[in-house]
């Protein structure tokens, strides 16, 4: 969320966010999983899914995949939204070094 105020365009803000809220959803999702097959792991006192169901094994696999894409969607979008959207002309530099929120910058004059 930090990042989302470095940006300029509200529909990049609008992006990471919507991205952002897909995360966590898709952990979620993961973590229920993880607590639906837990009694079948503690059970063999093994953290593995050695001992759960094929099916079950398979929607964790789908759950584990879709958290990972998820990430990867969100990170390649605040990458993608930083690098190729105008800079927030809030911090526009000033031909005297100064930044428009009055911070003075150092040069090598």
């Amino acid at each position: 969320k930090d990042a989302v105020k470095l940006l300029a365009s509200k529909e990049a803000e609008q992006e990471i966010l919507t991205f952002e809220e897909i995360r966590k959803d898709a952990s979620s999702n993961l973590e229920a999983l993880y607590d639906e097959i837990r009694p079948a792991i503690e059970e063999h006192e093994r953290d593995t899914q050695d001992s759960v169901p094929t099916s079950v094994a398979e929607k964790w696999i789908e759950a584990s995949c879709l958290k990972m894409k998820t990430e990867f969607d969100l990170y390649f979008s605040v990458v993608k939204n930083l690098m190729f959207s105008p800079k927030n002309p809030g911090n526009i530099k000033q031909p005297n070094g100064e930044l428009d929120d009055g911070v003075k910058l150092l040069t090598n004059e």
